[in-house]
């Protein structure tokens, strides 16, 4: 599971070029547009680049990170539940 978060990264990027409206909502785009200042120089609140053509709001941001953060923890807890009963 080491190779998931490289290449979501990765996909995302490379998605933005024929899905923007898509890739806006999966978890990278969500965290860079919960720290997007809305100027549009000098990117995002923390340097790098802005969130992409079209951002989401920061509040529905916010409510979409913690989506995907339970649901990260969701999954690792399912994960490490399946590796104690298999050994």
């Amino acid at each position: 599971m080491a190779w998931a978060s490289p290449a979501l990264y990765f996909g995302e990027t490379f998605a933005r070029i024929f899905l923007p409206d898509i890739v806006r909502y999966l978890p990278f785009d969500v965290a860079q547009s919960m720290v997007t200042t809305g100027s549009t120089t000098g990117g995002g609140g923390f340097g790098g680049g802005g969130a992409g053509a079209n951002p989401l709001d920061p509040n529905v941001a916010l409510v979409l990170g913690l989506v995907w953060l339970v649901g990260v923890l969701a999954v690792a807890a399912i994960f490490t539940e399946r590796a104690e009963i298999t050994g």
